[in-house]
């Protein structure tokens, strides 16, 4: 991995390889890729409907869906929040979707449509 700067041992920023962002599956992904997976970084996005303009994307490389391709853990106001998400995982890898209600104590993710932007950030 490249490592840009750590964050209690989550890369955050880090420049990845060319093709990352595809849903390819795991089987055809190139051995620079495989060195990502089931690794958790950060991504910090300037959106002015955060605090200080800024939003801090939690990912991983995993198994999902059709493909496996980085899964959006997601996205926070403070870095600090983003690096514990980084660090437990996301909800949905520790309790059954079955359950419906959201656990006390729990951060979770935030889309731009729910906080009224409706424009997406490209990765590439």
């Amino acid at each position: 991995m490249n490592e840009t700067s750590l964050v209690d041992g989550i890369n955050i920023d880090p420049v990845v390889p060319d093709g990352f962002w595809s849903f390819t599956p795991k089987e055809n992904r190139p051995k620079d890729h495989l060195r990502w997976w089931g690794k958790p970084f950060i991504q910090t996005v300037a959106n002015p409907y955060f605090p200080n303009g800024l939003r801090y994307d939690v990912y991983c490389l995993e198994a999902g869906g059709i493909a496996d391709h980085p899964a959006i853990w997601g996205m926070f106001g403070t870095l600090e929040e983003a690096v514990q998400r980084a660090k437990e995982g996301p909800p949905w890898h520790k309790h059954s979707s079955g359950s419906g209600g959201k656990l006390p104590g729990v951060a979770y993710e935030v889309t731009d449509r729910q906080i009224g932007h409706g424009g997406s950030q490209g990765r590439t």
